[in-house]
């Protein structure tokens, strides 16, 4: 299972069509399907009940895209831990843990900072079980994504699906490469997605 498998099935399911979430993600509708397609199949569960050009969410499907989604650990000694849902307005006057290599504290603060909004300051752990004992510890919470492959929390530990406004806060990825690395692809690819992205200031 790719991290874009599941980034294709939530747009999907948030925009509730095919057609609109291939424009979301510039990708074709036949290909953002077929990596679905391919999805059900690694998972062994259908996910999206089609018929004609519409479909309905599956059980299985609602339980999967509630795994997209990004997440807080909190202590369960905090008041907020008594709640279904967090608002990231809520989380703001927690310290945020993140778990990252020296190196890479910067880039993931930045990122939490000016793509996810998570406002307030930082802690940092150098590995899962660290960044744990912050939280139980009552220091912060922890953002986490894709809970379904992370080990549980734990008894002391209450986890929270992060909202802003009404929609569930989720992660993007993106690629990069270096210039010189390029070649026809990825220089046919970037023109695409650069028409893409003009196409779409002009509407």
């Amino acid at each position: 299972m790719l991290l874009r498998q599941m980034k294709y099935f939530a747009a999907v399911v948030e925009c509730g069509s095919f057609t609109e979430a291939a424009e979301q993600c510039y990708i074709s509708q036949s290909a953002i399907s077929q990596q679905i397609r391919t999805l059900e199949k690694e998972l062994g569960v259908e996910l999206l009940h089609r018929r004609n050009r519409k479909f309905t969410v599956t059980t299985a499907g609602e339980y999967f895209y509630s795994q997209c989604g990004c997440y807080a650990e909190i202590s369960r000694s905090n008041p907020l831990s008594g709640k279904e849902s967090v608002r990231l307005e809520e989380l703001k006057r927690l310290p945020c843990i993140l778990i990252s290599s020296r190196e890479q504290q910067g880039a993931e603060q930045k990122y939490y900072q000016n793509t996810l909004g998570f406002g307030g300051n930082y802690l940092f752990a150098d590995s899962l079980e660290k960044g744990r004992l912050l939280v139980v510890s009552g220091r912060g919470f922890l953002p986490i994504e894709s809970v379904g492959t992370l080990p549980p929390a734990g008894d002391f530990i209450c986890r929270l699906p992060i909202y802003q406004g009404d929609r569930q806060i989720m992660r993007n990825y993106c690629a990069f490469w270096r210039k010189e690395q390029a070649n026809y692809y990825i220089e046919e690819f970037a023109d695409t997605l650069k028409r893409l992205l003009e196409k779409r200031k002009n509407e």
